[in-house]
């Protein structure tokens, strides 16, 4: 549960990092508040929605891949009508946010796996010559 709060957080501050980033290059001066709360409920949703399934355990690592990429392009279609997003950003720059926010999120869960197995193949070793 603490390790899914954390990636919620994680991942709703890079969000909110590229949406800052994305409002500067076109021309804004602010990020509204309210927004912050848009883009952590939304985050929630697609934290949710990718533990539903993992833990559906699809047998082939890109349909899982896909599956995750079409659930946040869904859950971020369905938060910009909610929301009122399209009214002030593009559809396919909010896409394009979150599939580079699935691969920076993906790109670190590998690094921390390697930082894993290093200090278990570390133990390994250590267990062997005492």
């Amino acid at each position: 549960m603490r390790k899914l709060a954390v990636n919620i957080c994680a991942t709703t501050g890079i969000s909110l990092i590229l949406l800052a980033v994305i409002g500067l290059l076109s021309g804004g001066t602010y990020l509204y508040l309210v927004g912050v709360f848009q883009v952590l409920t939304t985050n929630m949703m697609i934290h949710a929605g990718m533990l539903l399934v993992s833990r559906m355990a699809l047998k082939y690592p890109l349909l899982e891949a896909f599956v995750d990429i079409a659930l946040i392009l869904v859950m971020i279609c369905g938060s910009g009508l909610a929301f009122g997003w399209f009214s002030s950003t593009p559809l396919w720059i909010l896409c394009i946010l979150g599939i580079v926010m699935y691969g920076a999120s993906t790109a670190l869960n590998i690094l921390h796996m390697r930082r894993e197995v290093q200090e278990i193949n570390m133990l390994i070793v250590r267990r062997k010559f005492t």
